[in-house]
Formats: C-alpha cells, sequence, structure tokens
C-alpha cells in the first residue's frame, strides 16, 4: 500500500461521523477574517465544525489554536489559507470545504450569538 493511500485510510478512520457535543462551537455560524494585514477583512462565512484539537484536516492534527470550519461563501477568493491541503490552496478553491482556521482570526455572527466577539485563541 502506498503512504498516500494508507495516509487516506488513516483520515478516513479518524474523521468522526456523529457531531462531537463534547467539543465548543459545532454548527455556529461566523466570518473568517484575514491572515495577512489587515486582519480585520471578512474573507469567507463559515460554519465551525468542531474545536476537536485530535481532529485532521488534511494530513494535520488541528491543534488547540484552530477550528474545523465549512466554507459556506467567499468574500476574497485570493485569500491565503493557514494549512492548505490537496487542491484546497487559497480560499477561492475551499468553497463548500472542511479546513483549518485559526480561532484568533474568528468573528462570530452577531445574528447568531447577540453580540459579535473575536476568538482570543486561548483555552482550547
Amino acid at each position: 500500500m502506498s503512504r498516500q493511500a494508507y495516509l487516506q485510510q488513516l483520515l478516513r478512520r479518524r474523521v468522526p461521523t456523529i457531531p462531537e457535543r463534547r467539543h465548543e462551537g459545532g454548527g455556529q455560524e461566523v466570518t473568517l477574517l484575514s491572515l495577512v494585514t489587515p486582519s480585520n477583512l471578512h474573507v469567507a462565512k463559515a460554519t465551525i465544525q468542531t474545536s476537536n484539537p485530535n481532529r485532521f484536516v488534511g494530513e494535520t492534527a488541528l491543534g488547540r489554536r484552530f477550528c474545523v470550519v465549512v466554507v459556506n461563501s467567499v468574500i476574497k477568493r485570493d485569500a491565503v489559507l493557514p494549512r492548505p491541503y490537496g487542491r484546497i490552496q487559497i480560499m477561492g478553491d475551499a468553497y463548500g470545504q472542511s479546513i483549518a482556521w485559526p480561532r484568533t482570526h474568528i468573528k462570530y455572527d452577531e445574528n447568531a450569538t447577540g453580540q459579535t466577539r473575536v476568538s482570543s485563541g486561548g483555552g482550547n
């Protein structure tokens, strides 16, 4: 078995098929903020899937400083991704896909939460 086939098989086993209620944020609508200056620019709208640090995106474990999000709409197609993988290299490629996004660059949708806040990235 090739290394790539082995990794794909391993990743399929690690991705949960049911939402993980133990980890915060699942289903929450958010705005993704630019990773480059100015960092307050909106680059996409997304839905948080999980903040489980053991979840894999591509071939990399999520870790404590990232969330897995599904990109619902792209605002800035050429925005840089912090962890590109496979054919998903820029934000335009990520539409409808799961990507890792740093907690420090997530703005929570004020309509969904009743307030606007930017995650501090600490804690989880």
